[in-house]
């Protein structure tokens, strides 16, 4: 794990280009619920349980997918280098319940940086 990560105060993740986790503070492990080794090289919809993740072909594939709040910000930060700071995001869970996060994303050398931020609203 990158130790830069371990320094943030709040629950970070690495995501590589092809959108997967590379890496999630101890911060992270906490929001999602699992360990580092569930989250590494996983989509973010897996991670985090997304319903529409479960469904075939699986996390960014599906219809449901083009409206994801967090997909279209880390990939706007992959092309474009563009930073969103506390963007709502909704995550609808296999279980039904739904997850209220708020995001930020910053572009690095080697991927997004995208920090959750548990949402009481």
């Amino acid at each position: 794990m990158p130790v830069f990560l371990d320094t943030l105060e709040d629950a970070a993740f690495l995501l590589g280009d092809d959108l997967r986790a590379q890496s999630a503070n101890a911060k992270a492990r906490g929001v999602a619920l699992k360990e580092l080794s569930d989250i590494e090289g996983k989509p973010y919809g897996d991670i985090f349980d997304c319903a529409f993740a479960k469904l075939p072909p699986g996390c960014g594939k599906t219809e449901d997918c083009a409206g994801c709040s967090v997909r279209a910000r880390v990939e706007d930060t992959f092309k474009t280098g563009t930073p969103h700071d506390q963007v709502p995001a909704l995550i609808r869970r296999a279980d039904g319940t739904q997850r209220r996060l708020r995001i930020t994303t910053r572009r690095l050398a080697k991927g997004v940086l995208l920090t959750v931020h548990p949402d009481a609203g």
